[in-house]
Parts: structure tokens; C-alpha cells; sequence
């Protein structure tokens, strides 16, 4: 009790040493909270990509593939579908389209300057991604989410068409669908709403309608449709290189090749990116990580070293006055750890208003006290092992 008294009235005559020390130790201690914590922010930005970021792989045919063999099969999309990569689909049907009004065109403009088709798609973002959405304009109660996602009888076609033809929005339109490019004797007539129109080249005579009511059209006239793209969002993306190799697997040839056939293209640059900056900086960090605590704690133990050699003449007096060993010891050693107590509470305290504390920073926490007391008692105890006088040999 002696000891532990003679050590509180002891840091009360060198208050400030004890509190500059403390301080460091505070310092030193959140260093570790705050590497820990600067690393496990890039972790979760790693998967934070890899969760949230849209990554799509497009299935179409490279232009060297003929308009016959132009048909992604059901069953190719039901096997991607199982390779666990896939989390939303989008399709696109694409046929020529005529009108009554063709010969007007036909009189005033080359048909091979022409972009005259009828798309069907499924997904809203196909839209936006190939038109200026600022220059559409929609029938009240309609969007392109609420267009693309249904089955209505309804179509968003180019000013260009809705000028030559001289329609407005909420006016009716049949057009006939031409399914086979080789026989003109083959098409299906399709009526539609105009529920929406959109600025664009003085050629594009392009119009937009809802992938499943156009299907349902093509197949209740006795015909089967055509998949001419499928847009696949994909999901796992820390795997995302198997899903390449499936791919491979199964046929697909990449979108720049010369040869005909499905291809697929991954617009992963982005992705691959920012992943490769973030594992970077995770793989530096987590390869320094030894190094940075093996530095904070070698400086650590310095500090418990040094503080405690401070004590040479209280322990000096101790001795004097006839104070055994054992409670010289102790008294020095209360002190040291009071200080180290107190500066990795202020360090906890000061991280904590910034991140949650968690049991590995409770285990650093555990080492960083251990090495402050091992240097306390490896200094204690070199002291103690010199006779009285040796004790004062060495200036303060």
C-alpha cells in the first residue's frame, strides 16, 4: 500500500512528464487503431465494388456473322443464366420495319442512308444508353421504366418518323414487321401507341417498343422471333475471370474478330481499374503492416525503458530509507502502468469517435500494454539488480 501511494504522490511532482508520456502513448496506440482502420476502409471499398458496381457482358454477333444466323437461342441465355454470374437480363430484338409512307421515303432519300428498324427491349437502360434522354418527350403517365418493362401495345419512335408520317403522341401506327429478310412474303402487321418521341440523326428512323409485346406479336402470328442481343448484368464479380473462361466454353469469340459467330463483350475496363488500384494499395499496406507495428512497438518499449530509468532516484530513496526490493518494484512499476493505462484509453477514446472499436484492435491494444510493461519491468529490473550507489551512477 506504501507503494502504490508513494507512487501516486510521486506523479503528482512530475505531472507534466507523466502527462507528455501519456500523450505520446495516445498517439502511438491510435497510429495502430488508425492503420488498422485506413486498411479495412480499402477492404470494404474493394468489396464495395465488387457489390455494387454494374458490370454488364454483351451477347450479339460480330458483323462478319450473316442476318440468318443472327439468333441467340433461349437455351444459350437459360445456360448463362446457371453459371451464377447473372443477376438481371436485357434483350433486344431487332427488325426492319415498313410503313405506308415508304414511297415517299423512298423517293427523297437513299434507302441505304436509312436506319429503319423496329427494336423491342426489355429494359429501360438499353434505351437511355443510345438516346439523348433529354430530347424525349413522353406522353403524360409514361417513362421509358414504365414503356420497356411491360407488355403494352405501345412504341417511342424518332421526330423523324412522327414528322414524315405527321403524328403526334397518344396516335395510333401499324407497321409491318418484316421477320425474314429473305421473303418479303413473310412479316406481321403490328399496331402500337405513340407514347413518346426523341431527337436524333436526320436518318434514324428507328422506333423503340416493349421486347415482350413485340414477341408475343411475331409468335401469335405463327413465326418465332429472333434474339439479336442479350445484355446480361452480372453479379460475383471477384470471380469475374471464370466467367470469362465459361464463355470461351462456350463458343463465344470476342466482338473484334473477324470471324463469324456470337460474340461477347465485357466492359470490365473501369472495373479492372479501380479493383487494381484498391488491391495496390491493400497489398502495400497489409505487407507493411508488420514492419509499421514492429516500429510503433519498439518505440513503445523505448518509452517504458526510458521513463522508468527516470526513476533512478526515487528508487534510489526507497532503497535508502530501507524499502525492500519488492515494493520499490512495485511502486515504480504502478506508476508506469497508470501511464500507459491512461494514454491508450484516450487513444481508444479518440478512435472510437471515428470507427468501431473491433477484437482486433483490442488484441493490438493487448500487445501494445504487454510490450510498454515488459520494457517497464526490463528497466525496473536492471535498476534493481545494481547495489544503492550504482543506482545514481548515471545522470537523470
Amino acid at each position: 500500500m506504501f507503494s502504490v501511494k508513494f507512487a501516486l504522490t510521486n506523479m503528482k511532482r512530475s505531472f507534466m512528464k507523466w502527462l507528455i508520456v501519456s500523450i505520446v502513448i495516445a498517439i502511438l496506440s491510435a497510429l495502430i487503431f488508425l492503420y488498422d482502420y485506413i486498411l479495412e476502409t480499402y477492404e470494404n471499398k474493394l468489396e464495395d465494388i465488387y457489390s455494387n458496381m454494374d458490370l454488364t457482358a454483351s451477347v450479339s454477333f460480330t458483323p462478319y456473322t450473316s442476318d440468318e444466323d443472327r439468333n441467340i437461342s433461349p437455351d444459350f441465355v437459360e445456360e448463362v443464366k446457371r453459371t451464377g454470374f447473372v443477376k438481371d437480363t436485357s434483350y433486344k430484338i431487332v427488325y426492319d420495319y415498313k410503313t405506308y409512307y415508304d414511297n415517299y421515303l423512298r423517293n427523297n432519300m437513299k434507302l441505304e442512308e436509312m436506319d429503319k428498324k423496329l427494336i423491342g427491349i426489355n429494359k429501360p437502360d438499353i434505351f437511355n444508353s443510345v438516346v439523348d434522354t433529354a430530347s424525349i418527350d413522353f406522353l403524360e403517365g409514361y417513362d421509358a421504366e414504365k414503356i420497356f418493362s411491360s407488355s403494352e401495345a405501345v412504341c417511342v419512335l424518332s421526330v423523324n418518323v412522327s414528322r414524315r408520317l405527321a403524328l403526334d403522341l397518344g396516335d395510333s401506327i401499324k407497321l409491318t414487321v418484316m421477320t425474314d429478310l429473305y421473303d418479303e412474303e413473310n412479316f406481321t402487321i403490328v399496331p402500337f401507341t405513340i407514347v413518346g418521341t426523341y431527337s436524333t440523326k436526320a436518318t434514324d428512323y428507328t422506333i423503340y417498343t416493349p421486347f415482350e409485346y413485340l414477341a408475343d406479336q411475331i409468335t401469335g402470328n405463327g413465326q418465332e422471333y429472333r434474339i439479336d442481343e442479350v445484355v446480361f448484368s452480372l453479379t460475383n464479380l471477384k470471380e469475374i475471370k471464370e466467367l470469362e473462361s465459361k464463355f470461351i466454353d462456350m463458343g463465344l469469340i470476342n466482338n473484334n474478330s473477324y470471324l463469324p459467330g456470337m460474340s461477347c463483350s465485357i466492359d470490365s475496363t473501369e472495373f479492372v481499374r479501380m479493383t487494381n488500384e484498391v488491391k495496390k494499395i491493400i497489398s502495400i499496406m497489409t505487407s507493411l503492416r508488420l514492419t509499421v507495428y514492429a516500429i510503433i512497438f519498439f518505440i513503445d518499449f523505448a518509452i517504458a525503458y526510458m521513463y522508468a530509468e527516470s526513476k533512478r532516484k526515487t528508487l534510489f530513496i526507497m532503497r535508502s530509507m530501507g524499502t525492500q526490493k519488492l515494493n520499490s518494484f512495485i511502486s515504480v512499476f504502478f506508476e508506469n502502468t497508470l501511464i500507459c493505462l491512461l494514454g491508450v484509453i484516450v487513444g481508444l477514446l479518440i478512435f472510437s469517435m471515428f470507427s468501431s472499436i473491433h477484437m482486433k484492435n483490442i488484441i493490438a491494444v493487448i500487445i501494445f500494454f504487454t510490450v510498454f510493461l515488459t520494457g517497464t519491468i526490463a528497466s525496473i529490473c536492471s535498476m534493481l539488480s545494481k547495489n544503492i550507489l550504482s543506482i545514481l551512477s548515471v545522470k537523470e
